[in-house]
């Protein structure tokens, strides 16, 4: 079977060790994660992840939010798949984090990735895939998961 990434609901997106265990087989995923998943914006530097991760991470809500009205940062309007009603489209933009879950010996640096549908949706995704992955291909993916 071949296929270009695995897609996820938040479920099971915020399943840390899952998410390892398909990068150990060096497999590309884009999962939805809880909107109170942490991440961190700079890349941590600490020898042991931290007992509890706290101030030095942000919210991928808070972060999400952030950037989808930050004009600084570069995104797209992206059209998904058609819709009963014509076209399905989002504005994304997506940005480089780094995740440290309890399972990681080291923090792992991936895209977070905001989209915001038409009707004020906001849903966030992590994925491993490589840094110049476009934006427009990481959005569908993001959006593909409605159809699994």
């Amino acid at each position: 079977l071949r296929f270009d990434c695995i897609t996820m609901d938040a479920f099971y997106g915020r399943d840390g060790s899952l998410r390892r265990f398909i990068e150990e087989r060096h497999l590309v995923y884009c999962v939805d994660v809880p909107v109170n998943t942490r991440v961190f914006t700079m890349q941590p530097t600490a020898e042991r992840r931290p007992g509890k991760i706290g101030a030095e991470t942000v919210s991928v809500a808070d972060l999400a939010a952030g950037m989808l009205s930050d004009k600084r940062i570069p995104g797209a309007r992206v059209r998904l798949r058609d819709g009963d009603n014509g076209p399905v489209e989002a504005d994304v933009k997506a940005v480089r984090v780094w995740e440290w879950t309890a399972e990681a010996p080291k923090p792992v640096e991936v895209w977070m990735i905001a989209r915001r549908m038409s009707d004020g949706t906001l849903k966030v995704s992590l994925s491993n895939a490589a840094k110049e992955e476009p934006i427009e291909r990481l959005a569908r993916w993001q959006g593909a998961r409605f159809w699994v």
